[in-house]
């Protein structure tokens, strides 16, 4: 499914450039006109104010090349930029939770890939002794293809053989990501608790950390790693109840 999700997508970029290459040729022959324009008003008025017109076409021109060049170089990531590609887009996500009157607080912020990047921003949430608790979310499945989304702690110290036998799950590794977009519906780098709504349709199987219950305030991804939501467990818990999820709480 994530192939051919990216197989279309670049039959889409292609066609977007294709069609920015003939709006870029038609404000040429627009720009050629007022060229003309122009120098026929100088020649016959002795004036060489440039119509406003004209400015807007070259304007237009401008930003059409900096929009092609940004389709064309840029491949999706996990960012806002590329949310249109998911299952369900962080926006449309967000309209969920406010529509079930889940309430939250809402971070902007540059795209986080990894804990340590993370830990960088973390100076506008509350620290761990104001009660704020990060995370980290790992996407495994076992030998039997069980997959399971474990959340933690972002200092957690996880051991793959010690926490298959907590589980009760066989081999455990982590799932690819084609797996990870077929199953949690999320690029590489916005894993979260709030993909279940994705997961829940495709078996995953949830386990949080037990010591998250101490925080006062849980930070997550709304499935795009340039966002993050400030949300209570109890309303995380209300969360899981409206998509039909049922967290298993171990102590990791």
């Amino acid at each position: 499914m994530y192939q051919i999700l990216i197989k279309v997508s670049k039959k889409v970029w292609l066609g977007t450039i294709l069609l920015l290459d003939f709006l870029k040729l038609i404000l040429s022959l627009l720009i050629v006109v007022w060229e003309i324009n122009k120098w026929y008003i100088s020649f016959h008025y002795k004036s060489k104010k440039p119509f406003f017109f004209g400015e807007i076409i070259l304007e237009l021109r401008s930003k059409i090349t900096k929009e092609k060049s940004f389709i064309k170089n840029k491949e999706p990531d996990a960012s806002t930029n590329f949310q249109h590609f998911l299952p369900i887009s962080s926006d449309a996500f967000i309209k969920k939770l406010d529509n079930w009157s889940i309430t939250y607080k809402y971070f902007e912020h540059v795209p986080l890939r990894t804990v340590n990047e993370s830990k960088s921003v973390q100076d506008i949430f509350l620290s761990a002794k104001q009660g704020g608790g990060h995370i980290k979310n790992l996407f495994l499945r076992d030998h039997k293809k069980n997959n399971v989304l474990i959340v933690a702690h972002q200092d957690a110290l996880i051991d793959l053989k010690v926490l298959q036998f907590k589980i009760g799950a066989g081999r455990l590794s982590f799932g690819s990501s084609n797996r990870l977009m077929e199953h949690l519906g999320v690029f590489p780098g916005a894993v979260t608790p709030f993909s279940m709504i994705n997961g829940v349709h495709k078996n995953v199987v949830l386990f949080m950390d037990l010591s998250l219950k101490n925080y006062k305030k849980i930070y997550m991804h709304p499935l795009v790693n340039d966002r993050t939501l400030e949300m209570t467990i109890e309303n995380l818990e209300m969360f899981f109840k409206k998509i039909n999820v049922i967290p298993q709480w171990i102590k990791l």
